[in-house]
């Protein structure tokens, strides 16, 4: 009773809460490589102390008012259903705070409020900026998306690997959430997340909204990490983290050698655990340290086969791509009804010790067909099931920076099994957490 007190309570306050139509900072959050979200904040200052937030009951426009409300009572959602807070205190122009923004948690930020514009920077670990944020009073107060749905509708008709998917009962209740959710969002946060929450109910990966203008004006945003670690865990063990297969080539290409140099590795553990997948390249370089012979990985299919499930004599008829790149993957399935992807005998020296890969639920794309592939030959998995995202997908523009990301390939291995919403299952399952130390108790009992 007092469960269902607590939802109708916060369904009034709900309503009581709207926003009036106000005057707001309109602001750009700039993550670097291109990606700036818009959106529009209220500032407070008060005896020195800042207060910056985004807009009210985001939640509700993005989920609605019950499911919202749900979230709230659960501690899903922000307070108040603001998604953005800066908290800081003023010194003549200077703001010195702390920050939450969505995906990237809490943050430093220092900034200037002067002649009605506000700008700053977002900062981690103390000095690294990872963000900007630039603001001007006006007198707009929300983006309006309506356009986005019939455009986002039809590329993805005449894009997505299959149309058959497009009849599905998740494709149609999405359709209708989607265009909801074109009417009510304000703002990129909103439009955002609310679009990629919605996105994961349906029965393929690979379908986002991201932003992505030409260039950022802010150079100093792009910062390489380091995409790799490794780590000898004594004399016959070495330890291999990947972090993505995206940027992470040369650095393979730099430790593989050293690693089977070493003749006392005897075992080497690849960590592939929170792996979100990448490209083309950096995948190619892995194989050519880890696989010996001829080896085939599987098929791309796309639209123009109008082939529904897995065939065998169709599929062995698809030619086998030549593409070395991403963009070249991507630009030939863009013309072909599929391509056989098979990775040459390598001409590099290749790990011959007892190989182990960790995996958990965030190992993705990618990594898939990388694992697969190393299960069936003789690797030992351990961890948990992997995410079951791997499909071929590519950017297409909705309007300016906004992009969709679309699968126009599906995926299938050599032996005709479909990763993509289904994942890899683990020869040995265990919590993420545990699988090192799983791995570390087999190799000190063989």
């Amino acid at each position: 009773m007092k469960i269902i007190f607590n939802i109708l309570f916060l369904v009034i306050f709900t309503n009581s809460m709207a926003q009036k139509d106000s005057h707001r900072w309109k602001s750009e959050i700039d993550l670097g490589n291109g990606f700036i979200v818009t959106t529009f904040l209220n500032v407070s200052i008060e005896n020195e102390q800042v207060t910056i937030t985004s807009l009210k009951n985001a939640d509700v426009r993005i989920f609605g008012r019950f499911k919202s409300t749900i979230a709230r009572i659960m501690g899903k959602t922000p307070k108040k259903g603001i998604f953005v807070t800066i908290n800081g205190i003023q010194s003549g122009d200077s703001i010195i705070g702390k920050a939450k923004v969505p995906t990237l948690g809490n943050l430093d930020f220092k900034g200037v409020v002067k002649e009605n514009k506000l700008s700053g920077n977002f900062l981690k670990n103390g000095d690294m900026i990872i963000g900007t944020l630039n603001s001007e009073n006006t007198t707009k107060n929300h983006i309006d998306y309506n356009s986005f749905y019939p455009k986002i509708i039809e590329i993805t008709k005449n894009n997505i690997y299959s149309r058959e998917v497009l009849l599905t009962k998740e494709w149609h209740n999405f359709q209708k959430q989607l265009e909801r959710l074109c009417n009510t969002a304000q703002d990129d946060i909103e439009f955002f997340l609310g679009f990629n929450l919605l996105s994961q109910g349906l029965p393929f990966s690979h379908f986002n909204i991201i932003f992505q203008k030409e260039t950022s004006d802010y150079n100093e945003l792009e910062i390489k990490e380091v995409s790799i670690i490794f780590e000898e865990i004594n004399t016959t063990t070495a330890y291999l983290k990947i972090k993505n297969f995206s940027s992470s080539k040369e650095e393979l290409a730099v430790i593989f050698p050293k690693i089977i140099g070493n003749k006392n590795y005897k075992n080497l553990i690849v960590d592939l655990k929170d792996n979100p997948g990448g490209g083309l390249e950096a995948a190619l370089e892995f194989a050519k340290h880890t696989l010996n012979n001829t080896t085939e990985i599987g098929y791309f299919v796309t639209n123009k086969l109008q082939n529904s499930g897995f065939n065998a004599d169709v599929f062995e008829s698809l030619p086998e791509t030549q593409s070395k790149t991403t963009a070249d993957l991507i630009g030939e399935l863009k013309s072909v009804k599929g391509v056989k992807f098979t990775i040459p005998k390598s001409d590099q020296s290749i790990f011959t010790g007892n190989l182990y890969v960790l995996t958990n639920s965030k190992t993705a794309s990618t990594s898939e067909p990388i694992i697969y592939v190393l299960k069936n030959k003789g690797a030992t998995v351990v961890g948990e099931k992997t995410a079951g995202a791997m499909l071929s997908a590519t950017l297409f523009e909705i309007d300016g920076k906004y992009k969709l990301i679309l699968p126009i390939a599906d995926f299938f291995t050599y032996d005709g099994f479909r990763l993509d919403r289904i994942g890899v299952m683990p020869d040995i399952e265990t919590k993420s957490k545990d699988a090192l130390e799983e791995v570390l108790k087999m190799i000190d009992n063989k």
